[in-house]
């Protein structure tokens, strides 16, 4: 959208040259993402300091109060996405469960909301990936006017095209929560740890009480210990092997 609407270039922290044979072409191509002037912190100075409007894509928590967009999806989509960008891009193997735990590099979804906290956070505009899909125009004017950057061409989706050129990264493209991808462990183990930002952004199941987070939490946790046998997570499931992984437990996981 930034390079369609505005016509305007995209750095990126973690760049790589971009390959024809896997893919990322593709990718380059559609965002218009260059790599940096050098080292971040030194590139991040020059960029402070220009007059220029810089967009930089990054997964990381703020580094300081700097302006930001920041794009937020439904927990159980974005959660589910991840898993498969990491397995089918990436080539790692994680469970639901470790992602939902936030084993992978950037943490959980809820860390992140956590560390960045859009709703307070000043010079932040919050846009949400199912008004971007279902309501592009309204988000296009957010972006104009927070960022200053002037229109320059209309809006088209071209997801279908990019989906038939690399299916692995460009998957769905589409609004939803991807619940159904999840078991009924999982489930709650996400809402567990991450319902009060559900129920917050309104991504919250019907009749979900954001109040008993803690306590679901702290019994899942609890049945991870290693003094804890016979409970009802057995040593071998998956969500076990995740909390093991995450908390440094051996929790009888083999």
């Amino acid at each position: 959208m930034l390079k369609e609407v505005f016509e305007c270039k995209t750095y990126t922290k973690y760049y790589r040259p971009p390959s024809a044979s896997d893919g990322t072409l593709v990718i380059h191509e559609a965002s218009a993402t260059a790599p940096l002037d050098g080292a971040w912190p030194d590139a991040y100075a020059r960029m402070s300091a220009s007059k220029e409007t810089c967009l930089v894509k990054t997964h990381d928590v703020p580094e300081d109060e700097g302006r930001a967009v920041y794009v937020v999806r439904n927990g159980f989509a974005a959660s589910h996405s991840y898993q498969c960008y990491l397995r089918d891009v990436n080539h790692k193997r994680f469970s639901l469960a470790e992602v939902i735990l936030g084993k992978p590099k950037f943490g959980s979804w809820g860390y992140h909301l956590d560390a960045w906290q859009p709703f307070e956070r000043p010079n932040t505009l919050l846009l949400s990936y199912e008004d971007l899909v279902q309501k592009p125009e309204e988000q296009i004017a957010k972006l104009s006017e927070f960022c200053g950057l002037r229109r320059q061409n209309e809006w088209k989706n071209e997801f279908d095209n990019l989906h038939n050129q690399n299916p692995s990264f460009f998957r769905k493209g589409k609004a939803g929560d991807s619940s159904g991808e999840f078991s009924a462990m999982e489930r709650d183990l996400f809402l567990s740890l991450h319902g009060d930002w559900m129920q917050r952004l309104g991504y919250a199941p019907d009749g979900f009480d954001g109040n008993r987070g803690l306590s679901e939490l702290r019994r899942v946790l609890r049945a991870s210990s290693p003094a804890k046998r016979g409970n009802s997570v057995t040593k071998k499931s998956p969500l076990r092997r995740a909390i093991a992984g995450i908390f440094g437990t051996r929790a009888g996981v083999t």
